[in-house]
Order: C-alpha cells, then structure tokens, then sequence
C-alpha cells in the first residue's frame, strides 16, 4: 500500500533530494515517516502532503530531503535502484527501521547485503557483545570499503556464482586485512573484525536460496566464533527476521533436548544456554550431550487478545522451524545424503535436528 520515487530536479542543491511517497489510504504520520528516512542518512527538511479526492484515493507525500556529502548522490541511477525499493521494502514493514539501512547510502550496499549485517549484528548481541546497533552502524559508515569487502567475502563464500571460492577468499580478506591497517579507532577494529571471523564460522546459510527467504538462517562452528561463553557448543544455527529471532545449540553430533518460546529478547541465548548445560546432566545416560533451541516472536500483539497474541506466535515458531530445516540435510530412503538445495555447504553431511517440545511448545 505504499511505494516511493526519488528526484533531482535543477532546482535542487548539490546535497539536496526529493521524495515522493505513495499511499493507499490514509495519509502516513510525520512521526512514522521521518524516524524510517533519519535511518536511511537522509535530513528531512520540509514535506507537502497532497490528498487524491480529498484523501479518498490516497495521499502522495512529497519531502525535501539532505544527504550529508553531495557525493553520495553522484552515481544517482544506482542509488535510486537500491535505495527506492529499501524504503519501500521498510515503510511496508517487510524490512526492520533501524540504522542499517544508512548502509544502502553511505556505503552504497544493496539492502539484502545490509540485511546480512543486521542478521550478524543480532547474533553478535546474543553471544554478549556490547557495542550498541549505533556504534556498529557508524563503524561501518565511517569504512564503507572494508564494509563493501565484508559482503563481497560472504558472497564468495556462500554465493552461487562465486567461482573458485578457494582462490577467491583469500583475496577479499587481503584486502579487508589492507583496510583495516587504516582504521585508527580500536573498537571500529574490533568490530570490523570480529564481522570477517563470525562470517569465516558461518558453515551454511539460506540467504542465497532463490526468492526472498522468509527468515535468514547461519549455521556456525561455535567454536570458531570468538569469545563465546562456555560451554562453547558444536553448531549452532541463528535465524533472523523482522518478525522472529532465534537460536539453536547442539553440544554435539547427537544430541536431545528441545524447542522453547522465550520471553527474553536480549538474552535468549543466554538462556538457553544454561538450558543446554542442564540437558547435558539429564542425559549423561541416554545420549551423549545436550541440544536447546529458543525463539522471541517480536510482533506479538498485546496479551489481552490471547488468540491473535498466540497465533503469531505459533506462525512465529513455523518460522523458526522451517529456517532450521532449511539448513539441514535430508536422507533419502537409501540412507543416502541429500544436501539443502542451493544452499553451500562447508561442513560435512549433517541431516540431524532437534525438534522436541520445550517451555510453550508442546502443543505445536
């Protein structure tokens, strides 16, 4: 129900922009509209809002805008095709509000890539780092080349049409390894790198799977991620969506335990961490080590509507599970090996998953 058009006009100043968003039905709030372009990089100056039949066929919202250094507005082909559909894809709610989407402008990255930053960044939380989404966001701002150099390196790793990924990754972490020489802030360093070792841990992903995936999955070798909390687990698969977080841990090839619906949206690997210490007594002797997984639906509506409230989060959990499968190898009934479908694989056949019932699950 809402679209957008960026302008230049000859009118306009060497930093300056124009806006026109669409809408069927009625016209979009000032405090919904200038949070999503802020977000984007852009300094909203004045807006016109001008109504089709008196507001009876739509609105079209026609905004002034700012970008910080005329520059960013030079290849202006290129930034209308990432930047209009970003928006779209954000004021239609298909897309988080948040800081990353600058990157699409300031480092002149697709809004899928940005996607795949907010998606590490999320997991980064959960594992306890501590630096803010903002403090992140102007990281990469401020190095928008190494920022490029860290997409290119997970295309070429999970890409399907990377070419030969063996000679290719050693050249795009050169050249991160060349930009990071120049970064002067210690924790801009910290965390450029820990963005290439996360990315390096990273064994299988769906965000490559043709069409838009529902939600993004990474299966990591946890212990290839730096500083995580022990006990350090085997794999560990991350989902992200706007709609859904998630996280599943396994202490090893096999294991048992279940699938939760937590209440704790910063910490919920935390949580089911201690759950997977817990598992690992319970079942000294039944098998060999522990597995948990837990997910936060972020859209619920409020408590008081106990259908709709527990509908989104059966649809949230449908999510988190179809994410996980589609990381996760299948057998045929020869017991042979059938990997995910084009989905690039850097561990070995692994078509094992715990699905059980946990805390708010059971009836699913």
């Amino acid at each position: 129900d809402r679209s957008v058009r960026l302008i230049r006009t000859d009118n306009n100043a060497a930093n300056e922009l124009r806006l026109k968003i669409y809408r069927l039905g009625k016209i979009i709030p000032l405090s919904e509209a200038v949070p999503v372009l802020e977000n984007f990089g852009l300094r909203v100056i004045e807006e016109f809002p001008f109504d089709l039949a008196g507001g009876k066929l739509g609105w079209i919202h026609d905004f002034l805008l700012e970008v910080s250094d005329p520059a960013l507005l030079a290849d202006w082909d290129a930034l209308k095709a990432r930047v209009e559909p970003a928006l779209t894809a954000v004021l239609i709610g298909a897309d988080e509000n948040d800081g990353f989407n600058a990157l699409t402008i300031a480092c002149q990255l697709g809004a899928e890539a940005a996607g795949w930053l907010r998606a590490y960044f999320r997991y980064m939380r959960q594992t306890g780092v501590t630096y803010g989404l903002m403090t992140v966001v102007d990281a990469l701002r401020r190095y928008p080349a190494i920022s490029r150099d860290l997409v290119a390196l997970f295309e070429t790793r999970f890409g399907p049409s990377a070419g030969d990924r063996a000679t290719a990754q050693p050249v795009c972490l050169a050249a991160i390894e060349a930009g990071l020489a120049d970064v002067a802030s210690i924790d801009d360093d910290r965390i450029l790198r820990l963005y290439s070792s996360v990315m390096l841990a990273t064994l299988r992903t769906n965000a490559f799977v043709p069409g838009r995936p529902e939600a993004l999955a990474f299966k990591l070798d946890s212990h290839a991620v730096p500083n995580l909390p022990p006990p350090v687990p085997y794999r560990e698969i991350w989902v992200y969506s706007p709609r859904v977080e998630g996280i599943h841990l396994r202490g090893g090839p096999i294991a048992r335990g279940g699938l939760r619906w937590s209440d704790r949206r910063d910490d919920f690997r935390t949580e089911v961490l201690g759950l997977v210490k817990a598992q690992k007594v319970k079942n000294t002797v039944i098998v060999p080590t522990g597995a948990k997984g837990g997910f936060f639906p972020k859209q619920l509506p409020a408590p008081s509507n106990r259908d709709a409230w527990l509908a989104e989060g059966t649809t949230s959990y449908s999510i988190f599970i179809r994410a996980l499968l589609s990381l996760t190898d299948n057998l045929a009934p020869d017991g042979t090996n059938i990997a995910p479908a084009d989905v690039i694989c850097h561990d070995a056949p692994d078509p094992y998953l715990v699905v059980a019932a946990d805390k708010g699950t059971a009836s699913f």
